[in-house]
């Protein structure tokens, strides 16, 4: 039996509705009516819950009968738009499904949103059928968070990168594949990056209740891969406080910079870390935790933020708000990151060091030669500082031998602050790591009675260094 023929719609309503053709060919018809029309008789419909069909003529009726024409409804709508303004609103606590006390979410007012002729199909509550694509422990962490709530998914496949080679630094410093291991433990289906990347990666068939997540990943998607799932299904995790810090390296970024971070869930877009915001929380971290510590507790707040947002999904993708506000970039770390500037402080220093040191070791220049830190903290307030460094004729990154070890002039800091560095344990290229006495034996360092005219090279972040880096 063919479906009967649809009432006769006003152009207006089937322009702003941006109807599917398979919703047309079975009848099935939803208008936000509300938003162009809102006298009692297009209300009544919706209230007594008729056939959508029979809503749209009543309604369309409704608003013949008040004088409604297209230029008007337009125009009302303009306006609207134009008064629009975005605003935080602090979540609560509650059973209603709602981030957690202190996330923050973005809002608009609603009949605004409601009459924008341009909105995307709205987000569907869960569960869904979810696709995750992640690499590390970081993302391993919210994946198992997602895990333990089946409330929120149907499905869960996994997409990874290929096993990293046993002769790469990445294989030394991460021997195992978190997310894949644990999408295994749990018997999800896992799918591994082809070798022409991402984009050569074959997408499996999704629906209207497909969700694409990302945490960690380190691949830009392309706008044809993403595209295949609904707009408002395409979700990020970032452990950051988004626009700030986006990139690859957000956490160690801003343990090195001394910087406030939280975790963001955002839409992806077509770069890095731009969509538009859903929840977003600060985290607040002990003042001495290195990456590793700071990468956990974020982690966890990442997990717990994810499952709330999934859980109120529509509500929170609806008024959902571009990224404002200053921004800051968190790059790839490299080597050179990790080569001392001697003008900074020594708590910029020391930061530095618990921001890279798991991948790069701290390093600067001796007379042409590149030498790695490897134990290192401030001078000691008990001990009395080397004459030469408390002058403040003194260069920066100016090195004596003491009993203690080698201290290193630093830039000013705080007036509290020490502005010297206290080395123990060094390394210099080509040799093995020795004590700071052996290697200032070895260079003929001066003590403090000695000659201040060392002939060092003071080591700065750019300056060239001989090493291969």
């Amino acid at each position: 039996m063919s479906a009967a023929p649809l009432p006769a719609l006003p152009r207006l309503l089937l322009h702003r509705t941006r109807l599917s053709k398979a919703r047309l060919a079975t009848g099935r018809l939803s208008l936000p009516l509300a938003a162009q029309c809102s006298s009692p008789a297009a209300q009544a419909p919706r209230a007594a819950h008729q056939p959508a069909a029979s809503t749209s003529a009543a309604a369309a009726h409704a608003c013949a009968g008040r004088g409604a024409d297209v230029r008007g409804v337009r125009a009302d709508a303009a306006e609207a738009s134009s008064r629009r303004q975005p605003a935080l609103l602090r979540a609560r606590t509650g059973s209603s499904g709602r981030p957690p006390c202190g996330a923050q979410c973005y809002s608009t007012d609603a009949s605004a949103g409601a009459s924008s002729s341009h909105a995307a199909e709205a987000a569907a509550p869960a569960p869904y059928d979810v696709l995750f694509c992640g690499t590390d422990d970081f993302a391993a962490t919210v994946l198992a968070r997602l895990i333990a709530t089946p409330s929120l998914y149907s499905s869960i496949a996994v997409l990874v990168p290929p096993a990293p080679r046993p002769s790469t630094r990445a294989k030394r410093i991460l021997p195992t594949r978190p997310v894949a291991e644990l999408a295994e433990q749990h018997g999800l289906t896992v799918h591994v990056l082809p070798p022409g990347g991402v984009q050569d990666f074959e997408v499996p068939p999704t629906s209207a209740s497909s969700l694409l997540l990302t945490a960690s990943f380190g691949h830009l998607l392309p706008a044809s891969m993403m595209a295949q799932w609904p707009e408002r299904h395409r979700l990020n995790v970032h452990p950051s406080l988004l626009p700030l810090l986006r990139g690859a390296a957000p956490i160690q970024w801003a343990i090195a910079r001394r910087q406030q971070t939280g975790v963001s869930i955002q839409e992806l877009g077509e770069r890095f870390d731009t969509g538009r915001l859903l929840c977003q929380t600060p985290v607040t971290t002990d003042t001495d935790a290195d990456f590793t510590s700071t990468k956990a507790v974020l982690a966890d707040a990442a997990a717990g933020l994810l499952v709330q947002t999934l859980g109120d999904l529509p509500r929170l993708s609806a008024e959902a708000q571009p990224q404002s506000g200053p921004s800051s970039v968190a790059p790839k770390l490299q080597r050179k990151h990790s080569l001392v500037d001697w003008s900074a402080s020594v708590t910029d220093v020391l930061a530095r060091q618990r921001a890279f040191s798991y991948l790069f070791p701290l390093h600067t220049v001796f007379r042409g030669k590149s030498v790695q830190l490897h134990e290192f903290t401030a001078w000691p307030a008990h001990l009395k500082m080397p004459k030469v460094m408390r002058e403040e004729t003194t260069p920066v990154g100016e090195a004596l031998i003491t009993e203690h070890g080698i201290v290193v002039k630093c830039g000013a800091g705080h007036e509290e602050e020490t502005q010297a560095l206290l080395i123990t344990s060094l390394q210099t290229e080509g040799r093995k790591q020795q004590s700071a006495f052996g290697w200032a034996v070895g260079f003929a360092l001066p003590t403090d009675s000695a000659s201040r005219t060392l002939g060092y090279k003071p080591a700065r972040f750019g300056e060239a260094v001989t090493a291969k880096s």
